[in-house]
């Protein structure tokens, strides 16, 4: 691809939004709406192959673990608001393939609210995170390794956060204001 010219990656019929690198920047994953096959896809970054659908659904793609084995999504769960889910990440290096498999759908925080864009920590330790199960709106950090461990950020809306490098800050693409963060190691 050349430099500052916009390419079109994929033909996939109808929207195709929420594009997601994975670490190695081989490959971007994305939410499409095709209605005869809506789901994630895959692509090659270098605009080779064709886009392969990974799942069946409405999935929404945000942010793979910087080791690139899993990636965090949002979809529908059991009580019928959007949680978290993350996904096992393989490699496919078959030729034509598009660079990724997806393993099951694994809940990782469910509840009768809204959980969605979650982001993997730069250190891939804490998932962050938007909730409305205490105010209109706000901004949550989860420790991957105790699960319950929440910090609670901020109760204003936020857009996704955005790493530093650890998990020691973290800053708001809206407020750009950082807001620390105290990690302990267990």
């Amino acid at each position: 691809m050349d430099r500052d010219t916009a390419s079109r990656l994929s033909f996939v019929p109808d929207l195709n939004d929420r594009p997601v690198w994975t670490p190695d920047g081989k490959t971007i994953v994305f939410h499409s709406l095709n209605p005869d096959a809506p789901g994630l896809y895959a692509i090659r970054a270098d605009g080779s192959g064709e886009a392969k659908r990974l799942t069946e659904g409405a999935q929404v793609p945000h942010s793979f673990s910087p080791d690139g084995k899993h990636l965090a999504i949002s979809q529908t769960g059991n009580a019928g608001s959007f949680d978290i889910f993350t996904l096992p990440v393989e490699s496919d290096a078959v030729p034509g393939a598009a660079g990724v498999r997806l393993g099951k759908a694994e809940l990782f925080l469910g509840t009768p609210f809204r959980e969605n864009s979650p982001a993997f920590s730069p250190d891939g330790r804490w998932l962050a995170y938007h909730s409305n199960d205490w105010c209109a709106q706000h901004t949550a950090l989860e420790r991957l390794a105790y699960r319950r461990h929440r910090l609670r950020l901020s109760c204003r809306v936020a857009s996704i956060i955005v790493g530093q490098k650890s998990s020691r800050a973290c800053a708001s693409r809206r407020r750009r204001a950082p807001v620390p963060v105290r990690t302990r190691s267990r």
